[in-house]
């Protein structure tokens, strides 16, 4: 029922974007550019769900989520997640730090944006106010990225049970994480990788989640 009722809803979805994109194509010179930032980010965030709701499609029709990678670079789509974020956090701060140069390669762009977005608002929601860093940077040929509190003592890092579908500790599940964790887990394995509680070499609070690419 899930997949059809997704299914049924693409087709409206995909109507309203092929009108934000004559809209932006034909009002843009004439409105100031408040408002065609506006047309693009109400354009960009149809997409997203577009994308989301061709992975849950996939999810039910296969059995597990498909990935899609395209040849981007993982450091802008972090960085575009973060701010999609920050823009929706009443409250909030969050750094961004990219340890590599060259981020670019074979990435599932809605799969990176999931992970990016998911751990972020858990993190700002867990750190009563207090900023979370991201870092990004290449591990093996691969990208490791690191959502973390780094004000934050130690513990209450997940375990195991946390990443099980439908299940979690209490306090993520009313984050709204706990079956986001198993999704990031499905996401990062299809990449090659995985997932684990603890930052940056496991040390602290968060999550670190490697990435291999994966060519299409």
């Amino acid at each position: 029922m899930a997949a059809a009722i997704a299914h049924e809803i693409r087709t409206p979805l995909a109507v309203a974007l092929m009108y934000l994109r004559l809209v932006e194509d034909e009002a843009g010179p004439l409105v100031k550019e408040s408002v065609r930032d506006g047309f693009s980010i109400a354009r960009a965030e149809v997409a997203r769900l577009d994308r989301m709701l061709t992975d849950l499609v996939d999810l039910h029709r296969v059995g597990h989520v498909t990935i899609r990678p395209s040849l981007v670079d993982a450091g802008r789509v972090v960085s575009d997640a973060v701010r999609r974020v920050l823009r929706d956090l009443s409250s909030g701060q969050v750094t961004v730090e990219l340890g590599a140069a060259d981020l670019l390669d074979w990435w599932d762009v809605s799969a990176l944006e999931r992970i990016v977005e998911s751990l972020v608002v858990n993190a700002a929601h867990q750190g009563d106010g207090r900023p979370v860093s991201v870092t990004v940077d290449r591990v093996d040929g691969g990208l490791r990225l690191c959502v973390r509190d780094p004000n934050r003592a130690p513990g209450g890092e997940a375990t195991p049970r946390a990443f099980r579908r439908r299940l979690g500790p209490r306090k993520a599940r009313a984050a709204g994480l706990g079956t986001n964790l198993w999704l990031i887990q499905e996401l990062a394995e299809a990449h090659g990788g995985g997932v684990a509680g603890g930052g940056r070499d496991g040390a602290g609070p968060g999550f670190t989640v490697i990435l291999h690419p994966r060519r299409p």
